[in-house]
């Protein structure tokens, strides 16, 4: 119901009403219904082709289907968007982000890397950004790589528990419990007063402490 709110308050503003469409669709494919899904990402296509995240999910589910050509195609999409953002303005780091998602979709991880680590250089204080560049250098097994992000990411976004969680799990998967703990016990201690999402994670990670 708030999604339907949401596109009939935005039917004057074409991006938001693109927006809205495209989270309709993300809990479509939640629930298994991607021929509705479908609909509602062509339709936020249809208000708006300039929304890389539109079709970055449109892949996603798209690949989910075992349809790869499709995937491959609204990725393609999505960088396109993405590249035409940053030839407008070099300093785009969402566009970077979003970027290196695509490509990291397409198969093509190194080039992801060196998008993300882009996005991290144009806007250091973003912790999504490091999470990207992180994960997508623990998929090519570059952890010792992968852990020199996160520590640099904590030190700029020390309240951001999920880098904790991260850097903790990279340790973690190196066979470095201790190491690891340390992390967690740091997380724990850097955020007293969390909120929301983060305190999620911190309960979380207050949880494993215990438990060792």
């Amino acid at each position: 119901e708030k999604y339907e709110y949401a596109i009939n308050t935005a039917k004057k503003d074409k991006q938001k009403l693109a927006l809205a469409y495209n989270n309709k669709a993300y809990i479509l494919v939640i629930q298994g219904k991607y021929d509705m899904a479908i609909e509602q990402y062509q339709k936020a296509i249809s208000y708006t082709p300039k929304i890389a995240r539109v079709y970055e999910n449109y892949g996603s589910m798209l690949a989910r289907q075992g349809k790869t050509d499709e995937a491959t195609d609204a990725y393609q999409k999505a960088i396109d968007v993405c590249q035409k953002a940053i030839m407008n303005n070099q300093k785009d780091w969402l566009a970077y982000q979003h970027k290196g998602s695509a490509l990291e979709a397409q198969g093509k991880p190194d080039e992801a890397i060196k998008v993300y680590q882009k996005a991290v250089e144009i806007n250091p204080k973003d912790g999504y950004s490091y999470i990207s560049w992180g994960r997508a250098l623990e998929g090519q097994r570059m952890q010792d790589e992968a852990i020199k992000v996160y520590q640099k990411a904590v030190e700029i976004n020390p309240k951001n528990g999920y880098l904790y969680r991260c850097w903790g799990r990279v340790l973690e998967d190196q066979g470095k419990p201790d190491e690891a703990i340390k992390v967690y016990q740091k997380a724990v201690k850097m955020n007293p007063n969390a909120t929301g999402y983060n305190k999620q994670i911190i309960d979380e990670l207050q949880k494993r402490l215990v438990t060792r």
